[in-house]
This record gives C-alpha cells, sequence and structure tokens, in this order.
C-alpha cells in the first residue's frame, strides 16, 4: 500500500527496491495494469508478502 506521494491509497506489488549513498531508498512497485511507478521507502506501507497485490 502506498501512503504518499502522487500515487497515494494504491495498492501496488514492489519490484525493486534500492538503497542510495545517501540513506533514503526509493521503491519501485507495479499495479495490476503492470504500469511501474518510484516512490520513497517512507511512503510504502508493507502488507502481505509474495507476488500478488
Amino acid at each position: 500500500m502506498v501512503t504518499g506521494g502522487r500515487i497515494r491509497d494504491q495498492a501496488e506489488t514492489i519490484s525493486n527496491w534500492e538503497r542510495q549513498k545517501d540513506g533514503i531508498g526509493t521503491i519501485h512497485v507495479q499495479d495490476t495494469t503492470g504500469r511501474e511507478d518510484v516512490t520513497c521507502l517512507g511512503n510504502v506501507y508493507t502488507i502481505g508478502k509474495g507476488v500478488a497485490p
């Protein structure tokens, strides 16, 4: 569940997680239609585990 930023209130699947040198993490998330977005780690609340949203 994305809780902030431009893609707020959307349930998406995490496809990649990157940690930058300055300590800020970025998350690549993908929705059910296949569209991929990037947001900060602080904007993501993880519910469940596995590959299905």
